[in-house]
């Protein structure tokens, strides 16, 4: 792998996106650059050489794009670009040097798999294991809350030491249980708030809570609860769902029932 690029002169054309590295194309973005296209303004567009010769676009694909909508496919950018990189070297790449909000976590979470991240890796295998796919949309399936299950994987302010993959686990077959892949069960106020309670509590019974959530008929419901009660209060929506599944598990029991729910 090179350590230092080389600058060549490349068309657009020949450059190529990989959607196992890249985020997907804002075409808007692209077209306001292109709007007010300066190609001295353009800067350098990083790009991954690989063994067969061909171009991969690291970092800088709305600008290449936005020069392709202005000048059209013979344009040529500047490049500064990568030799002998592994798809893994340009994930980890395109991670370093997208370091502000603009990267949704969601694309940051994708890249990060190519990347081999440990905990990426952990956190996709329990998803997949459950039937759900690391994607953005409504469908059925997709799971967009990434963000929120990390947080509990790190034991979401509540554990300091260990990570808490049990936890996740749990929360995860709960949901699926109670809910089909429905992914408005998968919405991060709903696992962080049940990932909360597993966390605090791993003594907690997940059947009967799996049975209680079930009961409500839908995930929307748990929300609607949850945000009734939490106005005007000091509690987040994800605290204020974790005090309503530790009462959905203490419902109808005399014995082993979990304390007042207190974030």
């Amino acid at each position: 792998m090179s350590i230092h690029p080389i600058i060549k002169e490349i068309r657009v054309r020949d450059l190529i996106v990989d959607p196992a590295v890249q985020r997907s194309l804002d075409l808007n973005r692209a077209s306001r650059i292109a709007a007010r296209f300066d190609p001295s303004a353009l800067g350098a567009i990083t790009v991954s050489e690989r063994s067969d010769g061909s171009h991969h676009i690291v970092d800088g694909q709305h600008r290449s794009a936005a020069a392709r909508m202005a000048q059209g496919d013979d344009a040529t950018v500047l490049c500064l670009v990568y030799i002998g990189l592994s798809v893994e070297d340009e994930a980890a790449l395109f991670r370093k040097l997208n370091t502000t909000k603009q990267v949704h976590p969601l694309q940051r979470f994708k890249v990060r798999l190519v990347e081999g991240d440990p905990i990426a890796l952990i956190l996709n295998d329990i998803l997949s294991n459950s039937g759900w796919s690391v994607q953005g949309g409504k469908e059925q399936r997709k799971f967009a809350a990434v963000g929120a299950l990390e947080r509990v994987y790190l034991g979401a302010g509540i554990k300091r030491k260990g990570f808490q993959q049990g936890a996740v686990r749990t929360t995860i077959q709960t949901i699926t249980t109670a809910w089909g892949h429905n992914p408005d069960g998968v919405r991060q106020e709903i696992v962080s708030g049940l990932g909360m309670v597993f966390i605090k509590h791993p003594e907690a019974d997940a059947n009967k809570i799996t049975r209680e959530l079930a009961l409500l008929g839908s995930p929307l419901a748990l929300i609607s609860k949850a945000k009734a009660r939490s106005t005007g209060s000091r509690y987040t929506l994800a605290a204020t769902i974790a005090g309503l599944v530790v009462e959905l598990h203490n419902k109808g029991r005399r014995a082993n029932r979990l304390p007042y729910w207190e974030a």
